[in-house]
């Protein structure tokens, strides 16, 4: 056998004219020097290949980031292009800010928001990455029960929201993008529905259910029928889909006994559960990059996003600017490809800031 050699791959080629397919051969001919030439394009062929698949494994970055950073007291929302280091300031309080999302395209965020009462004063706002249109969308009026886990429909037209609810029945919530028309989809006694999730054609929620003593659901609910499905039993927080539908990341680990870190299981009943990274995770946030990779908070760098392959080997962090501690983020890109090839960069065009920036 001879070898060709490219990027640190090799391409075995026999020794004898005989070995090789006829076929491979320069027609009319058999003498080793014509099937060499042939082999041997065949080969660099394949190394290409080989090569080009490599670099695909990289994550595909693209889209907008929205994120919360911490000042002491003050909490702030960025929105960044992806891949850039220039974030535009667009909303900042002295109040606990949280549960960040971006709408599909990428021109309003939808925020919890803790305000003169505490804890128990929590409601959903709305803000244009402008900065302009600053609006409350939920009143649950500040007693017992507390908005949860918001998340955008794929079409952007809509809002899906939980509740944290001591003495009330705990609620899942459609409503349109304002807030107005709320439906709900769901209701049980006093509990919680947290960290939502839109599947991205469309039909399904996924949210998390504590069940009685420290037990926990991830659930699906039909938006069409509000028909319920347990994925798993066994708990999961901050849920994000994949690209395609077929499956969802989330975050365990907080419960006894169980590894700390990011885990994903397919999209349907029964599926086994598998721990994708068990990096030191700061674990408020996750989203897919694209088909084969997830982003994720990490104490390793509190002002950066980190990145996973579904095999467990981090990427390079994403450097978006921050100049603080990142509380939460999300990831909307318009673009994402549902398998990693044939993503394109999308950008904030001629969006702008509002007048308070950075």
């Amino acid at each position: 056998m001879a070898a060709v050699a490219t990027g640190g791959h090799s391409c075995r080629l026999p020794t004898k004219v005989g070995a090789f397919p006829r076929h491979m051969m320069t027609a009319g001919s058999t003498g080793r020097g014509a099937w060499r030439v042939r082999a041997t394009t065949v080969c660099a062929l394949l190394l290409v290949f080989v090569a080009v698949g490599s670099v695909r494994a990289a994550p595909l970055i693209g889209g907008t980031i929205a994120y919360i950073q911490s000042v002491g007291l003050t909490y702030e929302i960025y929105i960044v292009e992806a891949g850039s280091r220039n974030p535009r300031r667009v909303w900042r309080e002295n109040n606990p800010v949280t549960g960040v999302k971006l709408s599909p395209d990428g021109r309003t965020v939808v925020f919890e928001s803790s305000r003169e009462r505490g804890f128990w004063d929590t409601e959903l706002y709305v803000v244009d990455v402008d900065g302009t249109e600053h609006a409350q969308i939920t009143d649950f009026g500040g007693e017992s029960e507390i908005p949860s886990g918001p998340t955008w429909s794929p079409d952007g037209s809509r809002l899906a929201y939980g509740s944290y609810a001591m003495l009330s029945d705990a609620t899942l919530t459609v409503a349109t993008r304002d807030g107005a028309d709320p439906r709900v989809l769901l209701r049980t006694p006093p509990s919680r529905f947290e960290y939502l999730a839109w599947s991205p054609r469309g039909a399904a929620i996924a949210y998390y259910m504590p069940t009685a003593g420290f037990g926990a659901h991830i659930m699906l609910i039909s938006v069409a029928s509000g028909e319920t499905t347990s994925l798993t039993s066994e708990g999961g927080i901050y849920i994000a889909w994949a690209p395609d539908g077929t499956q969802l990341a989330f975050v365990r680990g907080m419960g006894v006994g169980q590894t700390r870190g990011v885990y994903a299981l397919k999209a349907q009943p029964g599926a086994d559960v598998r721990l994708v990274t068990q990096a030191e995770m700061d674990s408020s946030s996750l989203s897919w990059v694209d088909a084969r990779h997830i982003a994720y908070l990490s104490v390793a760098d509190f002002q950066k996003i980190h990145i996973t392959d579904l095999a467990g080997k981090a990427q390079t962090p994403l450097d978006v600017g921050a100049t603080a501690r990142l509380v939460a983020f999300d990831w909307v890109d318009p673009a994402r490809a549902v398998e990693p090839g044939g993503k394109v960069a999308t950008t904030l065009g001629n969006l702008k800031a509002g007048v308070d920036l950075q």
